[in-house]
C-alpha cells in the first residue's frame, strides 16, 4: 500500500485576522532604514462599513452562451477594460486577441495559432504601454506588439546572454516606460534528491525590444517539492506552500514572498525603495482542511502510473505542512496605484468562498479589506470596475465586469 501522510506540527483551528470590529482609524508607523521607507500597519484606515465595495451582480458578461451576443472563450489568459471603452480578451485555446465593445459584442480579432508573424504558440499579455499591447509567447520566446486598433507594431526575440544567470526567462510585467520585467524560473533536475525546495529566483529588466539590461533582485521563489525516481524527476507545489508574487508599477517592482505579510518595492535600478508590513495575526490552517488536502492529494496520486505514484507519495510524506496559510496568493496594482493582495485560503476553499483582498494605498498604508465574488479570478482593477474571469462548475469561462464603489 502506498504511504501518504503529512508531517503535521502545531496545527490549530482557523483564526480570524484584521482590526477589531468598529476600528475607526489606521495605526501605522513610518520609519527610515538606510534610505528604505518602512511602513508598518496594525489596523485598517477604513472604519467598519466605510470601505470600498464590489457589486455582487455583474454589469456585463462576455462569453455566456445564454446571453446575446455570445462567443465561446476557452483558456482566457487576459481580460482588460480599455481606456477608450470596450474590452480586450486573449485566449490560449485559439491564440486569439479579441476586441469587444461596451456591450460585449465582438468587434474584431487578431492573432491565431502558429509561428508566423502575428501568430502565437502561447499568448500572454504582460501589459499595455500607451496604445500598444505587449504580448509574450513563452514557447517562441518572442515579444509581439499590437496596437489597440489591431495592427501589428513589431516582433522581437527575447535576448538574454548566457552569463546573465536568468534560467528560462519569461516576461511577467511592463513598466511605464515600456521596458519589460523578466523572471527566471525554478528547474527540476535529475541530480536533485526528493525534498522540499525554495530556489532563489532572479528578476531582471529588459528594454522594450527584449534586450537584457540588468538584474533587479534575487528573491525566494515558490515552495516546491522535488520528486526524483527511476528515470524521472518532477516538481510539485508544496501543500499550503508560500508563493512568490510580482507586479509592476509605473517605475517600480513590487514583490511579496508569501511567508511574511509584507510587500517590498524595488526601483528599476535594483535599489530597495520601501517595505510595507502588516502587523496582524497570521491565519492558522485547520486540521479539517489538512485532512481534506491529504485526501485530495491521495486521489491524485492514485491516478499516476508506477513507480511515479510511490515516489510522489514518499516525497510528500516527508514534507511538513505549514501552521499558517501563506499571506497572499495574488497581487494586483490598480489604476490609482493601490496594491491589492488576495488572501490565500488553500485549494479546498478557493472556489467555494468569496475572496478577501487586503488593499494598501500607493504609499503602503493599509486601507482595509475588499471582497470579490467567488470563482472569479480578477485580472484588472480600474477606478470604478473590476474585470475578472468566472468559471462555472464545469470550468466554462466567462469574462465578468463588476462595479467598484470607492
Amino acid at each position: 500500500m502506498r504511504r501518504l501522510a503529512f508531517v503535521l506540527t502545531g496545527i490549530a483551528l482557523l483564526a480570524g485576522c484584521g482590526a477589531p470590529e468598529g476600528s475607526p482609524i489606521a495605526t501605522a508607523t513610518v520609519t527610515d532604514s538606510a534610505g528604505i521607507r518602512i511602513v508598518t500597519s496594525t489596523a485598517p484606515a477604513w472604519a467598519e462599513g466605510r470601505g470600498w465595495s464590489v457589486d455582487t451582480i455583474p454589469e456585463l458578461v462576455i462569453g455566456d452562451e445564454r446571453t446575446l451576443p455570445s462567443v465561446l472563450l476557452v483558456g482566457i489568459t487576459a481580460a482588460r477594460r480599455l481606456d477608450r471603452g470596450g474590452y480586450l480578451v486573449t485566449t490560449a485555446d485559439d491564440a486569439l486577441i479579441r476586441w469587444f465593445d461596451r456591450n460585449g459584442a465582438e468587434q474584431r480579432r487578431a492573432g491565431g495559432s502558429g509561428t508566423g508573424p502575428g501568430e502565437f504558440r502561447d499568448i500572454e499579455l504582460p501589459g499595455i504601454n500607451g496604445d500598444t499591447l505587449i504580448l509574450w509567447d513563452t514557447r517562441l520566446e518572442r515579444i509581439t506588439r499590437v496596437t489597440l486598433d489591431g495592427n501589428q507594431a513589431g516582433i522581437t526575440q527575447l535576448s538574454v546572454p548566457a552569463n546573465a544567470e536568468l534560467p528560462d526567462p519569461t516576461v511577467t510585467g511592463v513598466f511605464g516606460d515600456g521596458r519589460l520585467l523578466l523572471s527566471g524560473r525554478s528547474r527540476a533536475l535529475s541530480t536533485m534528491p526528493s525534498a522540499l525546495r525554495r530556489d532563489t529566483i532572479p528578476l531582471a529588466i529588459a528594454g522594450g525590444d527584449g534586450t537584457f539590461e540588468r538584474l533587479i533582485a534575487r528573491v525566494p521563489g515558490h515552495e516546491n517539492v522535488i520528486v526524483t525516481g527511476p528515470g524521472f524527476v518532477t516538481m510539485l507545489p508544496r501543500p499550503f506552500g508560500a508563493r512568490t508574487l510580482v507586479a509592476t508599477d509605473d517605475n517600480s517592482l513590487l514583490v511579496s514572498v508569501g511567508d511574511v505579510d509584507a510587500v517590498t518595492r524595488y526601483g528599476t535600478d535594483g535599489s530597495v525603495l520601501a517595505e510595507y508590513r502588516l502587523d496582524r495575526p497570521r491565519r492558522l490552517i485547520s486540521q479539517a482542511e489538512i485532512e481534506q488536502q491529504r485526501r485530495r492529494l491521495a486521489a491524485q496520486v492514485d491516478q499516476l502510473p508506477p513507480p511515479i505514484d510511490q515516489a510522489v507519495a514518499d516525497a510528500m510524506a516527508q514534507v511538513a505542512v505549514p501552521r499558517v496559510y501563506p499571506a497572499h496568493d495574488r497581487m494586483l496594482v490598480d489604476a490609482t496605484g493601490a496594491i491589492w493582495l488576495r488572501e490565500d485560503v488553500g485549494p479546498g476553499r478557493v472556489n467555494v468562498e468569496n475572496h478577501r483582498w487586503t488593499v494598501l494605498d500607493r504609499d503602503g498604508n493599509w486601507l482595509g479589506m475588499v471582497t470579490t465574488p467567488r470563482r472569479t479570478e480578477i485580472h484588472q482593477v480600474t477606478r470604478d470596475r473590476i474585470i475578472g474571469v468566472w468559471r462555472d462548475e464545469n470550468d466554462v469561462e466567462h469574462v465578468r465586469v463588476h462595479r467598484l464603489g470607492r
